[in-house]
């Protein structure tokens, strides 16, 4: 179950990023649409978020493993794992996704100068 999970969470991301292209404008979401979505910009500002949900898959992906060898480990152990190892890649894990998110919100919400 664990490997599958991994497979899907692996593929999940990048595969949201490539059905982009796919998806109707009115149903994507940014800052800006107007200007980011404009047909001159559209390919680069979908494959700037195809490349970024992959990054964010990475970590989910990483975090999972993290996670399921803390588990494996604990299964197999008498002694207890310390309660910090599973925290300190809780708190990693988000605080990679708050990076994530707010690099991505930045990156958006400035448009270009014009000059």
């Amino acid at each position: 179950m664990q490997v599958v999970l991994l497979v899907v969470t692996a593929w999940l991301f990048p595969l949201i990023g490539w059905s982009l292209r796919r998806i109707p404008v009115k149903f994507i979401s940014l800052p800006h649409p107007e200007y980011w979505l404009d047909p001159a910009r559209r390919a680069d500002t979908l494959a700037a978020v195809a490349r970024a949900l992959a990054w964010l898959g990475c970590g989910t992906t990483l975090f999972l493993l993290w996670s399921f060898q803390l588990t494996i480990l604990a299964n197999l152990n008498e002694p207890r794992l310390p309660a910090a190892a599973m925290w300190s890649g809780l708190a990693a894990y988000l605080a990679y996704s708050t990076w994530w998110t707010l690099r991505l919100i930045l990156r958006f919400q400035r448009l270009p100068r014009r000059g």
